[in-house]
């Protein structure tokens, strides 16, 4: 059984290796660590099932009355789908409402 390890932890210890602390040393400063653990950071990082391998989300944004609503089609080469408040029929919509719209 693997004991549980915080991703920030993963990261640390595999930093630690990186910079040549050897297994013993860090065990030495972690003492909630176990060989166990050491080795569950090391197939983290083998196994290539990091966020760097996941899919690219196109990143769809949704422009505030204040700003421009030509910026939408300004920036739809890089943001594409992204609109406008006034696009949506939300001109002068309350910031919360928007925001649930947003997170949808």
């Amino acid at each position: 059984m693997v004991s549980l390890v915080s991703v920030a932890t993963v990261y640390e210890v595999l930093e630690y290796l990186a910079s040549e602390m050897t297994a013993a040393e860090i065990l030495d400063d972690f003492p909630d660590l176990t060989r166990e653990d050491l080795k569950a950071c090391i197939a983290y990082a083998a196994d290539g099932t990091s966020v760097y391998d996941c899919p690219i989300i196109p990143l769809k944004l949704l422009f505030d009355e204040n700003l421009s609503p030509i910026l939408p089609n300004r920036l739809r080469d890089i943001f594409p789908n992204s609109l406008h408040v006034r696009d949506v029929g939300m001109k002068a919509t309350i910031d919360p409402i928007v925001w649930d719209y947003a997170c949808i």
